[in-house]
């Protein structure tokens, strides 16, 4: 397993220096049944793929969220003596795990892809080589994510292994600790190309501020990289140089605010008191554009440069929670509207009873959007008002840099 890439990987058994040891790990309640954990992928168990055909099923990484990863200890279909074993799934009965031209699956002896009964029954046969160390709790150990910090891990691609006499060992031995501002969220592609996209958009990590990348668009990156450090950095850095376990919550969120004011005295970005800030938003107002290389004929924000009064049908449904679904006054939405890239289309804007004009974010309309979805999104609440206004938003160079630049096709993005 040392080759796999990680959770869904295939196993593979023929590459020169991709041994991988397991540790075997019981069942809690039946006998003669195990999962396998791998040392190279903390957390990662060998599991069986269930699909339509038994010549398909694969032998892959799974995160040991389900029976899949068991195995049941059966007498060696080869006839060779113990220790060696066949390992039959739980999840799939009279299927065997079996290696085959470099690979591992799992397989029914008359389905295999040997044609001869007696190399499957040999290649499903294994021995036991090393077992783990009775005086480690290995049913203790558990892979965990960070969000929040140390949950039981489900989708996330980054891995920790935690065990409870690691707890300790770490606990006595702590000599200091490190604070980091990790930026992905501001690259144009997950994690800059070091994994798969779907795993972001699995885990919800997806970035969100990826125009931020561009380095004519480096003023507004320190504005926004500044309100996520400050004054997160400078709480953290006093609680690594003298922790006090006596301060209360209120207590820090006073220190903090105090911190804060004096930064923004000193002409330093930090996110305000009493505010949230994000990378795209502070206190619930997005961060203006700003041109560190100023296009000819363009203003700091993109009003009338990047969004003009166009029709209704070019747009679809408002944007859900995730794409910020609010209400904004008119140059707020424009500006966060260029933000969201490809996300966002344009904007719907309404008067409301105070004579405010407020508009909502929509991305582009597509063929297979619901007629229904499109006439709810045209009200703000269930009797709200008709849109008056439809601004779009402007797909050339300057306003939409993500359909050039980076080598995206708009149209695929549904402009």
């Amino acid at each position: 397993a040392k080759g796999a890439a990680g959770a869904g990987a295939q196993l593979g058994c023929g590459r020169a220096g991709d041994r991988d040891v397991f540790v075997k790990i019981p069942h809690p309640e039946e006998a003669r049944v195990y999962k396998f954990e791998s040392t190279t992928h903390p957390g990662l168990f060998i599991g069986a793929t269930l699909r339509a055909r038994s010549s398909e099923q694969q032998a892959v990484l799974f995160s040991g969220d389900g029976v899949r990863e068991y195995f049941l200890e059966v007498a060696p279909l080869s006839g060779a003596p113990p220790p060696a074993v066949s390992l039959e799934s739980v999840a799939a009965p009279q299927h065997f795990l079996a290696h085959f031209e470099g690979a591992l699956w799992c397989h029914e002896p008359q389905a295999a892809s040997h044609g001869r009964r007696e190399l499957f029954d040999k290649d499903a046969t294994w021995t036991t080589v090393a077992e783990a160390p009775a005086s480690v709790p290995e049913a203790g150990c558990q892979a965990r994510r960070g969000s929040p910090y140390l949950l039981a891990s489900e989708t996330e691609d980054s891995w920790t292994r935690r065990c409870p006499e690691d707890d300790k060992i770490v606990k006595d031995g702590l000599l200091g600790g490190m604070s980091a501002m990790w930026t992905d969220r501001y690259c144009y592609i997950f994690q800059c190309g070091a994994a798969d996209a779907s795993i972001g958009e699995n885990a919800g990590k997806s970035p969100n501020a990826g125009l931020m990348f561009l380095r004519s668009l480096d003023a507004s990156f320190a504005v926004s990289l500044a309100g996520m450090i400050w004054p997160r950095a400078a709480v953290s850095a006093a609680t690594l140089w003298r922790f006090d376990a006596s301060l209360r919550p209120p207590e820090v969120r006073d220190m903090a605010a105090w911190l804060a004011a004096l930064l923004r005295s000193r002409g330093v970005s930090s996110c305000p008191s009493g505010c949230t800030c994000d990378e795209l938003s502070a206190c619930g107002k997005p961060y203006p554009v700003l041109w560190s290389r100023p296009p000819p004929s363009t203003a700091a924000v993109p009003g009338d440069a990047c969004f003009s009064e166009g029709p209704e049908g070019r747009l679809g449904p408002a944007l859900g929670q995730t794409d910020r679904d609010v209400s904004w006054a008119v140059e707020d939405a424009k500006a966060m509207c260029f933000w969201l890239g490809p996300r966002c289309r344009g904007l719907k804007c309404v008067a409301d009873a105070l004579n405010r004009t407020l508009c909502r974010l929509h991305r582009a309309r597509k063929t297979t959007d619901d007629p229904r979805e499109l006439e709810d999104s045209d009200t703000f609440g269930s009797a709200g008002p008709k849109a008056s206004l439809i601004f779009l938003k402007d797909l050339g160079k300057l306003c939409a840099p993500y359909a050039h630049d980076w080598g995206f096709v708009a149209a695929s993005r549904g402009s």
